[in-house]
């Protein structure tokens, strides 16, 4: 049998990755100190939202995890404003 084309689906590879990534994230994050809140967006080009209790270890963290590379690709950080990131996450409204 030949094919010019092999396509593959590969299922069960990973299960729960986003609970998984979260898992993850949540421990890199909290290497620079405590952590808040993390969400992983499944439709997403790989965001990961982090929260922290304190803005100098938001900082601290950016600028560590700006152009690291994690699964092969470079990290791209950006600072998100509380009234945004409330406005995403109603969740944490009462955490801040």
């Amino acid at each position: 049998m030949c094919f010019s084309v092999f396509r593959l689906l590969l299922r069960h590879v990973l299960q729960n990755w986003d609970l998984d990534l979260r898992r993850e994230m949540h421990e890199e994050a909290s290497r620079f100190g405590p952590v808040v809140h993390v969400h992983v967006t499944r439709d997403s080009p790989g965001w990961v939202h982090v929260m922290f209790a304190d803005v100098g270890v938001a900082v601290t963290a950016a600028t560590a995890l700006n152009g690291r590379t994690f699964a092969g690709r470079s990290i791209g950080v950006e600072y998100v404003p509380l009234p945004a990131y409330v406005s995403r996450f109603p969740e944490v409204a009462s955490l801040v």
